[in-house]
């Protein structure tokens, strides 16, 4: 499972490649200390149709609804024992016998909503759960994963993802914490990739900051800039220090032909964060763009050096070629991913599609059997059960 924090990177990236890439949180610290006049930056007149979003408010992305909290009522029900409580949500949660939650990356909803639907992403989880988690009376914190990057592919874009997760904890009463008991990290990883990365708490307003700009990512990807820009405009006034909001405002601009408010929109995240890669590559885009390219050789040289060791890097640079038909680059590609990282599913189903592609039918059998014996035990682990049938049938 990827995480749900989104921020697009650019339209020209490092190792050729193309399209943009998304994040919805930043993995390094922010400079929270920085005055950011958000104002300054917003230029209304260049998304006239802002205004005709409606975008949900705090209560509504946050409210759980009568069918969740009677999902909440029945599993807690059997004990008052606050440890033993957190423990009942969580596994309640966990179970798909009893919730059938699949995994939808776009899926970026409100927690009423992730309930009934069934489907969710990383970040409408946490969000569902931290509300779960308040209606019944426990203590809750959003946490921050600071993980390296983590990229996929996403309907042509590149997409770059941060994590988020939840700190659980016995609360005695309305108004008393105590931080010293026990506390349970509740984290939506199945494969548990990101347990060993740092953690550092973020608040209510940041998490709906993210919220709003997922959703301005879906409507970036979908090219509804009008709706992306009025999601973007909500977030960074809700959240200024949000790095990743200025990154995919600035493309937003870019996508529109604005260079010079792209340009301006990327000094913002890199005055929030600046080491912020993807803000830092976006604006090595525009030297190059506008004919300075001695300022952008020097960050081009140092993101490749950064990323040549990062699996999804190498992951993402074979989804690249997978889709411009280069299969065997796409190849090469993949099987660096497995070097540097031979515990990702979606790296041997990758390798196999490409080695299908290629007519080479027992080494894409090989690495489909592979990507099954990495994957997650539901949903994926029959997927490619079904195709390693396929497989079955044609000998």
């Amino acid at each position: 499972m990827m995480s749900n924090m989104l921020k697009f990177i650019s339209d020209k990236s490092v190792g050729a490649l193309m399209g943009i890439a998304l994040l919805v949180i930043s993995g390094c610290q922010t400079n929270n200390n920085v005055h950011i006049v958000p104002s300054l930056v917003f230029h209304d007149d260049v998304f006239p149709n802002y205004t005709k979003t409606i975008i949900e408010t705090e209560a509504e992305i946050f409210e759980i609804g009568n069918d969740a909290s009677q999902f909440v009522d029945r599993a807690l029900n059997r004990t008052r024992n606050q440890d033993k409580r957190i423990k009942l949500l969580a596994d309640s949660i966990f179970d798909h016998s009893n919730l059938a939650l699949i995994y939808e990356n776009s899926a970026n909803t409100i927690a009423k909503d992730t309930f009934s639907n069934r489907r969710a992403n990383c970040l409408s989880l946490v969000i569902m759960t931290y509300a779960m988690a308040q209606y019944a009376g426990l203590g809750v914190q959003f946490q921050q994963v600071e993980t390296p990057e983590l990229w996929e592919r996403r309907d042509g874009n590149n997409i770059l993802n941060g994590h988020v997760n939840l700190l659980l904890y016995p609360k005695t009463a309305s108004n008393v914490i105590l931080y010293e008991q026990r506390s349970y990290q509740l984290d939506f990883d199945p494969q548990n990739q990101r347990s060993h990365y740092p953690v550092r708490f973020i608040e209510k307003p940041r998490v709906l900051a993210m919220f709003y700009n997922n959703k301005a990512v879906d409507a970036m990807v979908n090219k509804d800039y009008s709706t992306a820009y009025a999601y973007l405009r909500k977030a960074l006034s809700e959240e200024p220090s949000l790095g990743e909001g200025w990154t995919n405002l600035g493309v937003l601009y870019r996508r529109n032909g604005r260079i010079e408010l792209a340009e301006e929109s990327y000094a913002q995240a890199l005055l929030v964060d600046a080491n912020d890669t993807s803000a830092l590559e976006n604006m090595a885009n525009i030297y190059n763009l506008t004919g300075r390219t001695e300022l952008a050789a020097p960050i081009l040289t140092l993101l490749e050096t950064k990323r040549k060791n990062n699996p999804y890097y190498h992951f993402l640079l074979g989804e690249t070629a997978y889709e411009q038909k280069r299969w065997a680059d796409a190849i090469k590609h993949y099987r660096r991913s497995i070097r540097l990282d031979r515990y990702q599913h979606q790296f041997y189903f990758s390798l196999s599609k490409s080695y299908y592609h290629l007519g080479n039918l027992e080494m894409s059998e090989k690495y489909i059997k592979l990507a099954k014996k990495y994957a997650d035990k539901n949903t994926s682990e029959n997927l490619y059960q079904s195709k390693i049938d396929k497989f079955t049938s044609l000998h």
